[in-house]
């Protein structure tokens, strides 16, 4: 059975805006940024039972800006 992870509309939002930030800083961090992404995506699709299934992304955030305010997505 396969399993797929949606992402949140505000967390796409902040998956893309997080992307071109990185890629402001320098040209092709950006893509490094998703491909990071992808393949830790790729893994919790791969190994399920690894952790705690969660088939939604509810947020991007990075852990030292606005610590916390994505917990009431949950």
């Amino acid at each position: 059975m396969s399993r797929a992870i949606r992402f949140e509309d505000e967390a796409e939002q902040e998956y893309r805006a997080a992307a071109r930030w990185y890629d402001d800083q320098r040209v092709g961090l950006g893509t490094e940024f998703l491909d990071a992404v992808d393949a830790t995506l790729a893994h919790i699709v791969r190994f399920p039972r690894a952790g705690v299934f969660v088939p939604r992304v509810p947020a991007v955030a990075h852990d030292r800006r606005k610590p916390g305010y994505w917990k009431s997505r949950l």
